[in-house]
């Protein structure tokens, strides 16, 4: 049975299917990308703290992952988790952005003036993100990756490493990181 219904300025189809006395209903590409959004846009907004200071680029940067989410949702394939996956879009898009930043910031004076959206207010936690940005690209996709809480082998999955590298390259990560935020310690 397919039912059809106008919703959100946008047409939906509901396929149902009967099957031992259970209907199941398969959700259209507009109903899958706004539950992906309702559960990880929090985490992507924190995604583009830890890679852009400026408010308006953390803004763009994250319009231009939803965009891309948006776009590449038909061919999910379900080889790897929505996260994982998630994230993998999240990481292409990020890098393909910093050459869109260089070129917007060699041609406009940025004004600092609007307050963050949706960043961190702790301190420790402003600190953190501050020396997250000024690591090397790698370590800065690792941190960020691993902030979000995903485990050594979904890191690898995303960056397209093993996970017993994962585990490494985590492993000195956080090494490097107390050695950046606690010098006076290094040096006892």
């Amino acid at each position: 049975m397919l039912t059809v219904s106008v919703g959100r300025g946008a047409i939906k189809e509901h396929h149902s299917l009967e099957r031992g006395g259970f209907t199941e209903v398969k959700t259209t590409w507009t109903e899958q990308f706004e539950r992906l959004m309702d559960a990880y846009a929090p985490a992507m907004r924190r995604f583009c703290c830890a890679r852009r200071s400026d408010p308006s680029d953390r803004q763009d940067l994250f319009q231009e992952i939803a965009k891309a989410l948006w776009t590449a949702l038909p061919g999910f394939r379900r080889d790897a988790s929505e996260r994982t996956w998630l994230y993998r879009i999240a990481q292409n898009v990020a890098f393909s952005d910093a050459a869109r930043l260089h070129r917007k910031r060699s041609r406009e004076v940025t004004f600092d003036c609007v307050k963050a959206f949706g960043c961190p207010e702790d301190e420790r936690r402003r600190v953190l993100f501050d020396a997250v940005r000024r690591l090397e690209p790698i370590e800065r996709e690792l941190a960020a990756l691993y902030l979000e809480g995903l485990t050594a082998r979904e890191i690898g999955d995303v960056l397209g490493i093993t996970e017993a590298n994962a585990a490494v390259r985590l492993t000195r990560l956080r090494q490097h990181l107390v050695k950046m935020l606690n010098p006076e310690e290094v040096q006892r």
